[in-house]
């Protein structure tokens, strides 16, 4: 077969199935004309960095607000928020430390609703004498119910499950010559 005779064809098939495709798949599937834009589902979209180093000990067994980890959103009603809090953190194991550890984040809507991730570490054997380190990615994202137009905080809380010998800790935003900010992105969608 011919480079002309090929060409021909394709340009007959492309004639052909083109007008099938725009005018007969629309029929048998309706929903295929609706427009699916950003202006009609995504209504906000807010993303804030937060940049002050926090450190929680394992001492601390209540539920603190991580410092400078809050905003307050206003939504437009009949909408729902996706909210998204993303960290890298540093656990931090004492030199007496033996048994295990476990730290909470709670990402909490005020009023609506709230997730928790945890960070646990377990070694029962016997202690090592030199401080131990091992780095934690943290994204946790939470999808609230349909909610009326109003102001919602939204805040991001942590505390320690156990309290065991030495000092151990969770750290988040730790070096000085690396930026690793705290991140919440909050996106109100039409429900």
């Amino acid at each position: 077969m011919s480079g002309k005779a090929i060409l021909a064809s394709v340009l007959i098939s492309i004639l052909v199935i083109s007008p099938v495709v725009y005018f007969v798949l629309p029929l048998l599937y309706p929903g295929m004309k609706d427009e699916i834009t950003d202006e009609n589902i995504l209504l906000q979209s807010i993303y804030e960095e937060f940049d002050t180093q926090a450190i929680l000990f394992d001492a601390n067994l209540t539920s603190l607000l991580i410092p400078d980890t809050e905003t307050t959103v206003t939504t437009q009603g009949n909408s729902s928020l996706i909210v998204l809090f993303d960290c890298f953190s540093l656990v931090q194991l004492s030199d007496i430390f033996t048994g295990s550890v476990s730290f909470f984040i709670n990402l909490v809507v005020e009023g609506v609703g709230n997730i928790t991730s945890m960070i646990y570490f377990v070694d029962l054997a016997p202690a090592t004498g030199d401080f131990r380190f091992f780095s934690e990615d943290i994204t946790i994202t939470f999808k609230t119910q349909t909610l009326s137009a109003g102001n919602y905080t939204v805040g991001v809380y942590w505390y320690s499950g156990i309290d065991v010998a030495g000092e151990n800790a969770l750290w988040l935003n730790i070096d000085t010559y690396v930026d690793y900010p705290r991140s919440l992105w909050i996106q109100e969608i039409r429900s």
